[in-house]
């Protein structure tokens, strides 16, 4: 077997994920976009308390199972155009 395409085990990480970090967008049409940072899953809401709504049902699905993250972070992302 090509050792190029030989699998490999995931990666472990030294520390427990105690923290989720959503940087949030506000698209062309005016929603709410959140997407995580360390795995990407993402969601959106057409307002602020809508989109804490669609996180919480979110994460609530990915991590069904498995320890969920003892934090949550939404972090809006404000970028400012400079001519």
């Amino acid at each position: 077997m090509n050792s190029a395409l030989e699998a490999r085990p995931a990666k472990a990480y030294s520390h427990p994920m105690d923290e989720l970090i959503f940087d949030v967008t506000i698209d062309e049409d005016g929603r709410y976009v959140a997407i995580a940072r360390d795995n990407g899953i993402a969601t959106d809401g057409a307002t602020w308390t809508e989109l804490k709504s669609q996180v919480q049902d979110l994460i609530a699905c990915y991590y069904q199972g498995s320890a969920k993250p003892a934090r949550v972070r939404l972090l809006l992302v404000d970028e400012l155009a400079v001519a």
